[in-house]
């Protein structure tokens, strides 16, 4: 080969080395650079799902709008049709039985309820155990209006009552019912500080409600009567709380998720996989 063609191609190897390692350095400056930007917002996740774990062990409650999409609340409503369906679902009021009933086996029959669990609600609870977790059980379930006459009676939790879990279990409700507070059917509860005040205060049991214990339930109740959507974190052990009663002729309709710690995620981190029906609901139980 003549040397001017020699000297041609080592300087477009040469060229060609150049441009390629320049090329390396800086696509992994750029992989670099994309590796501490995902650590900063890692850490500032973490540090924001800290920030809400802290705020609910305070409180004892955490509302929240987590985002989710018109189709999935719209799917949700759909499926609480099955409330009303005898044979998915069965009858469990305490005096009234038709007064609340509760989906058999929801996520079998709603395949939408595997969506509620967004990335950041997931954060949280892990934040809020100190561990990971698991999904204990999922509810799904609609209340419907009881006589004036029967509201002092026990029929859905609708009276102020603390449940008796073990403390290391923490629950999401979700809304799915438009006009909550409008029909008088709104979850509502105390927090854990006016819980203890209660308690201290004249409140005996669900039936016994007295002096500052009655003041702080009419007066310091928080709601939980947003849009449909909206989900409340509830340590029910910690903070008293009770149904609302819907006004005559309506429903509300509610989704709960119950988590347990874990040692470790599920696999594929698939949290709704193996989640065993709820051994509570069942024909003959009460609510």
């Amino acid at each position: 080969m003549p040397l001017h063609r020699l000297r041609l191609a080592a300087l477009i190897c040469q060229q060609f080395a150049l441009g390629h390692n320049s090329n390396l350095v800086k696509t992994r400056r750029a992989a670099r650079d994309q590796r501490r930007r995902q650590r900063h917002a890692a850490a500032r996740l973490a540090q924001r799902n800290d920030a809400l774990a802290a705020k609910l062990r305070q409180q004892g409650y955490l509302r929240l709008n987590p985002g989710y999409s018109a189709e999935l609340i719209a799917a949700l409503k759909e499926g609480a049709a099955f409330a009303d369906q005898p044979g998915a679902s069965v009858a469990m009021g305490g005096r009234i039985k038709e007064s609340v009933r509760y989906i058999v086996d929801p996520l079998g029959k709603v395949a939408a309820l595997r969506e509620l669990l967004t990335p950041e609600l997931a954060a949280t609870v892990r934040a809020w155990f100190g561990s990971e977790f698991r999904i204990d059980s999922v509810r799904m379930w609609r209340i419907a209006h009881v006589p004036p006459e029967e509201q002092n009676r026990y029929h859905y939790g609708n009276l102020w009552h603390v449940d008796g879990h073990p403390l290391d279990t923490l629950k999401l409700f979700v809304q799915i019912s438009d006009d909550a507070a409008a029909t008088g059917s709104a979850f509502r509860l105390l927090s854990r500080t006016d819980t203890r005040r209660a308690f201290r205060g004249g409140y005996l049991d669900p039936h016994h409600v007295l002096g500052a214990a009655r003041r702080l339930v009419n007066e310091n109740a928080v709601f939980f009567d947003g849009p449909p959507g909206e989900v409340m974190f509830v340590d029910t052990d910690v903070c008293l709380h009770r149904a609302g009663i819907p006004a005559p002729g309506q429903q509300r309709a509610m989704v709960q998720l119950i988590f347990k710690p874990a040692d470790e995620a599920p696999a594929a981190g698939d949290y709704f996989a193996n989640v065993p029906l709820d051994p509570n609901v069942y024909e003959g139980a009460i609510a």
